[in-house]
């Protein structure tokens, strides 16, 4: 199968996109390369990570990624089997979705160019803003030689479409109409269309766990975690940065407010839109809980 891509022109003209689904493999195992870059990409939901590891195109040093719709983790390895397996053990946080193993062609493609291209990915993601970012354990900073920074450009211009050739747009910035027609993609925003929840679309959902109440509701792009929800006042130490800082945003304008003692939950004061359920219930929670973490809940029109 081979995808034209035409929607960026300044590097996409004369790049095509080859994706192959190896023989006797689940469907969402596959392999996307093009001729013109010598980056190997391999993809597959994360329950069949065994299948995605076992080919050959995926052993040795490779960068990679563990994603789901809203959050984005990079890591690095010399030897991508091993690792990936031990991820599949241990998930790096909860909700992975799809795994993608970056490998190249190139013979000087080592342990320096994959902690390079690891840090790039993160901060290109970053970036972009379609997802929250969980930074890894972190490496030694490895100086960046001349060759490798032209190297390095390269690489993340082809992986720009490389990458939607796996379903992943992480590093596709998000668009000035998109922001207007949509909810926040990171972050947080008091301008709530209230209006929308009047509708008969509104999907409503409740977490109640260990003395912490919250309501969110969903409708089209929008997700809104709704004034008097209450949240976990101490997050657990693996709790990603950019949650903590998001919280730290709303106690800053008194949208977050705490207790009387340092175990009693935050309240909300407002109405807030976020990224999604899950960005949603990791900040209520305190942890890297998924979108089943919510309760749906049928409350009829309005609140």
């Amino acid at each position: 199968m081979i995808i034209p891509t035409s929607s960026h022109p300044a590097i996409s003209e004369g790049f095509c996109s080859n994706i192959r689904h190896p023989a006797g493999l689940p469907f969402d195992v596959r392999i996307v390369t093009s001729p013109v870059t010598p980056l190997v990409l391999g993809t597959c939901l994360v329950d069949n990570v065994r299948s995605l590891v076992g080919l050959s195109e995926m052993h040795g040093p490779a960068a990679y990624l563990h994603v789901d719709p809203d959050t984005a983790r990079a890591g690095e390895t010399v030897f991508a089997p091993r690792r990936l397996l031990a991820h599949d053990g241990a998930p790096p946080f909860e909700g992975v979705e799809q795994v993608i193993i970056i490998r190249s062609q190139d013979p000087y493609f080592g342990k320096d160019e994959v902690m390079l291209l690891q840090s790039a990915l993160a901060a290109g993601i970053a970036a972009a803003g379609r997802c929250t970012v969980i930074q890894g354990t972190g490496h030694p900073s490895v100086p960046v030689q001349p060759g490798q920074r032209a190297l390095l450009r390269r690489w993340m211009a082809d992986l720009r479409l490389l990458l939607i050739g796996c379903g992943f747009h992480g590093l596709e910035p998000v668009s000035a109409a998109e922001l207007c027609r949509s909810g926040p993609t990171t972050g947080f925003s008091v301008a709530v269309p209230h209006e929308l929840l009047d509708g008969s679309n509104v999907q409503r959902y409740r977490i109640e766990r260990d003395g912490i109440r919250a309501e969110c509701s969903r409708v089209g792009p929008w997700t809104i975690l709704h004034r008097g929800s209450t949240l976990r006042p101490n997050p657990i130490e693996s709790y990603q940065v950019g949650l903590a800082e998001k919280r730290k945003a709303l106690t800053a304008e008194g949208i977050l407010v705490s207790g009387r003692t340092e175990r009693d939950p935050f309240t909300l004061t407002a109405d807030i839109a976020v990224p999604s359920l899950t960005n949603a219930s990791r900040l209520v929670l305190g942890n890297n809980s998924g979108p089943d973490a919510w309760q749906e809940v049928d409350a009829g029109p309005g609140r």
